[in-house]
């Protein structure tokens, strides 16, 4: 059998999870927004037919159906946290410039040795602190 159904599935549920994570763990709150105002929109189109009729020429908003309204909404209010950058603690980053400042001090091996040891020291720290638990925001 071909490794390319099952890679192309891997990718598909990778992206899924990846939605799903963004829009109910990272940004409940964008979610919630995102879904009124698809809600709020779909509204105002359907109160403000007459006067949208007169462009229908060009665009018709009033044929975008309420769901297709909410999935809009929530989608340009979760844009921001699709394309943000997770940052790492201060201490990380700066230990990070440091390595990276040595490179033209260092031979490669002692870079690599210098990374290393960054890598260890912060998997430890993750494992020896307990999980956070996800709070929503008020």
């Amino acid at each position: 059998m071909s490794e390319l159904p099952n890679k192309t599935l891997d990718i598909l549920t990778s992206s899924v999870r990846r939605a799903s994570d963004i829009l109910f763990v990272e940004n409940p709150l964008g979610t919630s927004v995102g879904a009124f105002f698809g809600v709020a929109t779909h509204a105002a189109a359907s109160v403000f037919q007459p006067f949208f009729s007169r462009f229908s020429s060009a665009v018709d908003v009033t044929r975008l159906t309420w769901y297709g309204s909410v999935a809009v909404g929530v989608f340009l209010f979760n844009v921001p946290t699709m394309f943000r950058r997770r940052q790492l603690p201060r201490e990380i980053e700066d230990e990070f410039e440091v390595i990276r400042r040595l490179k033209k001090e260092l031979p490669a091996w002692q870079i690599k040795a210098r990374y290393l040891s960054l890598c260890e020291r912060v998997t430890a720290n993750v494992a020896s602190t307990p999980p956070k638990k996800h709070v929503a925001r008020p």
